[in-house]
């Protein structure tokens, strides 16, 4: 049976609180002083991609799609 990457897309938000005089301002102050983080939320997964077929988890796991940045 062949083996596949499967890629899922989730939708995280960064809420900030930030004082500023506009809303254009506000937005254009992730990072500025007096931006203050206050964490993030997970939302619900946008889409999955599939990558495959592999003959075998090692090949899988060599080809640059299964690359992530943590566990």
């Amino acid at each position: 049976m062949p083996w596949f990457i499967v890629q899922s897309a989730r939708k995280t938000l960064e809420i900030y609180l930030i004082e500023a005089k506009d809303e254009n301002t506000a937005a254009s102050s992730i990072g500025a002083a007096g931006c203050r983080y206050l964490g993030y939320f997970d939302g619900e997964s946008t889409g999955v991609g599939v990558v495959g077929p592999f003959d075998s988890p090692g090949t899988a796991l060599e080809d640059d799609s299964s690359y992530s940045q943590g566990r």
